[in-house]
């Protein structure tokens, strides 16, 4: 939990508050998942996600940060794209990469009962129907939150409920337009 906490600069405490399922916060089963809150905001103006900050290890690769330490949140492009550092030759010594993970707050041309999204990395063996089955939620309603996601890879949005077990409502501005910050989780 120390490690997922540091990767995505949230407390233990509040990893837990979104895992009742976790009895020991210093014992994680192998292949478990678990939620981890985060910011979500529009980024220069042009979509929503979280630039997490990752300090290289020795021999990391793009690669190894994306599919490894952020579990396929994030995309070897995504990587290229938001760091100066080629593939091969990131620094090893006091390197730092962004790490960008997109996210959602909702849609209100959806729906405004929903507010709280959950950045799902789909795991092979996954699709529409297994999803709709995890969260309860119908295939419908979690299409139209993924136009053009075949749910077979990738990330989707789920609509998640709090702490307290309730689908937080969409937030608004006071202008009645998207409000683009909001709290989002991860699933890893």
């Amino acid at each position: 939990m120390t490690f997922i906490s540091e990767m995505f600069d949230t407390s233990i405490d509040n990893i837990l508050s979104f895992n009742p399922q976790v009895p020991d916060k210093d014992i994680l089963s192998v292949g478990s998942r678990i939620k981890v809150p985060f910011k979500c905001n529009c980024i220069n103006g042009q979509f929503l996600a979280n630039n997490f900050s990752y300090k290289i290890i020795s021999h990391d690769t793009y690669a190894k940060v994306a599919e490894t330490y952020y579990a396929n949140l994030t995309t070897v492009d995504w990587l290229r794209a938001n760091n100066i550092f080629p593939d091969n030759n990131i620094p090893d010594v006091n390197t730092t990469i962004n790490v960008v993970v997109n996210c959602s707050c909702g849609d209100k041309k959806v729906s405004k009962d929903y507010g709280l999204f959950l950045t799902y990395p789909i795991e092979l063996g996954e699709n529409l129907s297994t999803i709709a089955n995890m969260s309860g939620l119908s295939p419908e309603l979690l299409q139209s939150y993924n136009r053009g996601s075949d749910f077979s890879s990738g990330l989707v949005f789920i609509p998640e409920k709090d702490q307290s077990g309730k689908y937080p409502p969409l937030q608004m501005s006071r202008d009645g337009t998207d409000f683009f910050e909001c709290a989002s989780l991860l699933l890893i």
